[in-house]
């Protein structure tokens, strides 16, 4: 009775999570932005989005297509506004400087540019 019992909790347990339309079309353009396939996973995430879905796995696919596809200022806007949810992420701050560095020479001020030159005593 007990096995019988366990064995059907086992079964219910490994039940696979069903995915809607919008999480396959997302999972599948995350999958093509990794291939190199940046026209395709365009066109799932605006399918995706079409069909209603929204929030962080969303914004994480156009970041990541923005990345993929060049648009480092977009990538870089992006990654900043998924960090702000998920500061510990690696992943993303790593994408997020890469991204800035693509955007060209970083100028470093010095205090005098910031500041104006010291006052005279």
């Amino acid at each position: 009775m007990i096995g019988a019992a366990l064995i059907a909790l086992s079964v219910a347990a490994a039940a696979p999570q069903q995915l809607t339309p919008t999480q396959v079309a997302l999972n599948e353009a995350e999958h093509a932005i990794s291939a190199g396939r940046i026209e395709q996973a365009r066109l799932m995430i605006g399918r995706a989005v079409a069909g209603g879905a929204s929030g962080p796995q969303v914004d994480r696919a156009l970041a990541d297509l923005a990345f993929a596809s060049g648009k480092n200022d977009e990538a870089v806007v992006r990654y900043r506004q998924l960090l702000a949810g998920e500061p510990a992420n690696g992943f993303l701050a790593e994408r997020a400087g890469i991204a800035a560095l693509k955007l060209g020479p970083i100028k470093i001020l010095t205090i005098d540019e910031v500041f104006g030159p010291p006052p005279v005593l």
